[in-house]
């Protein structure tokens, strides 16, 4: 089986660096290994998440040139790719756990919830839930409710990280975790489980702030009796304060160092080096970082995405790779209509052609843009509209969504 990794946003606000990091090493370790890069979108937060900040992201992973395989906008075998849309899975998985004594119901009220938190706080002692309801086994009419974790009390979990080593957790420090909440919806902890292992996940590779939540979620991995993905946790991005980087430090989200003027592939850069050193190498293109960042050799003469990325459109066959009026890759210095390029809008949205993509047109032909395959699949997916080629040779051309057009 492929290797397959994810990368799982919420689209609860923009795209954060620190969130776009995670995405650039997710891709890079898919297509350095021929495996599978697939995007989730984690909108389990019914009140926070919007569409808006979805297509947000897709247009700031597409703007670095982060291509999925599989994901809202292309679809795929482990399909749908919202949890929002997977509601009935989490209920097969819950009523399964109730059934086989892994999980209860939890019928404490929030009050009571406070008053055994401070309770402990005011011993000293870490604040966790004192599990009154673990062994009253509650059936569905105990009215409302939450659905619990049956944790292990005594024991170990060893978390086999591939970037930290080893990580112990006394399993007495965890908590009965909550994988269903009262109006019926699914929890983070739980959820990411069940996706993971439905759409095959074998790899995941998120930041350091994830780490506490991993053995949580192997005990969940090892109750419902599913293989555990190797898990990796990167050290997160700080400020220049030592803190956890925010919007106090400056930009921190995609979208605001696109506006700033920033090159996609200066961004694609800075991230890939961060926190990591390839000798006296200090600019990589994807093809490099691909080879250099994770060792070994890359295939030679691959575009991040394998074969399709070979040169030529195969969305617009043609005979003549590279020229602009037979539909292949933007790579003449001039337009349709012989106008030399000067200003760049946003055009072909994958790194191998970046270098002469970004074209406008003197004429003010805002169209001048063909791309391959994939990257026409993402631009079509956030917004782009296709003019098709006719039969004077024009080849077919993306245009961007109005509110990009200057």
């Amino acid at each position: 089986m492929s290797m397959r990794f994810r990368f799982a946003p919420s689209p609860t606000g923009h795209l954060h660096i620190g969130g776009a990091r995670t995405a650039l090493f997710n891709w890079l370790l898919a297509r350095k290994h021929d495996g599978v890069f697939l995007l989730r979108i984690e909108d389990t937060d019914r009140a926070r998440s919007k569409a808006e900040h979805e297509a947000q992201v897709l247009r700031d992973m597409a703007w670095m040139g982060l291509d999925w395989d599989e994901g809202p906008s292309t679809g795929g075998e482990y399909g749908p790719y919202r949890q929002s849309e997977r509601q009935g899975r989490y209920d097969t998985y819950i009523a399964r756990m109730l059934d086989e004594g892994t999980a209860y119901r939890c019928t404490c009220s929030k009050e009571r919830l406070t008053q055994v938190r401070e309770a402990a706080q005011a011993k000293g002692e870490k604040p966790k839930y004192d599990r009154h309801c673990r062994n009253l086994n509650l059936g569905p009419d105990c009215g409302d409710h939450v659905v619990r974790f049956k944790a292990p009390l005594d024991g170990e979990t060893v978390v086999k990280d591939l970037v930290k080593g080893d990580v112990t957790f006394r399993n007495e420090e965890l908590d009965d975790l909550i994988i269903q909440r009262t109006d019926g919806s699914p929890t983070y902890n739980f959820v990411v489980v069940i996706d993971d292992h439905e759409m095959k996940v074998t790899h995941v590779v998120r930041g350091d702030d994830h780490l506490n939540n991993t053995p949580k979620q192997q005990l969940l991995y090892e109750a419902l009796g599913l293989p555990v993905p190797a898990f990796g946790h990167l050290p997160i991005i700080l400020g220049d304060d030592g803190g956890k980087m925010s919007k106090r430090h400056g930009s921190t989200s995609v979208g605001a160092y696109r506006e700033n003027g920033f090159l996609p592939e200066a961004l694609f850069n800075y991230l890939t080096r961060v926190g990591w050193a390839c000798g006296d190498m200090e600019h990589f293109t994807a093809e490099e970082a691909i080879a250099a960042r994770l060792a070994g050799e890359a295939s030679p003469g691959r575009c991040g995405g394998g074969p399709r990325f070979s040169g030529r459109c195969s969305a617009f066959p043609s005979s003549a790779a590279g020229s602009r009026s037979t539909g292949a890759l933007s790579t003449s210095a001039t337009c349709s209509t012989g106008a030399s390029r000067s200003r760049a809008l946003p055009g072909c949205l994958h790194p191998s052609t970046r270098s002469t993509r970004s074209a406008r047109c003197r004429c003010s032909a805002r169209t001048c843009t063909s791309c391959c395959h994939a990257c026409r699949t993402m631009a079509l997916a956030i917004g782009y509209t296709e003019t098709a080629g006719n039969s004077r040779g024009e080849a077919p051309r993306l245009s961007p969504p109005s509110p990009w057009r200057s």
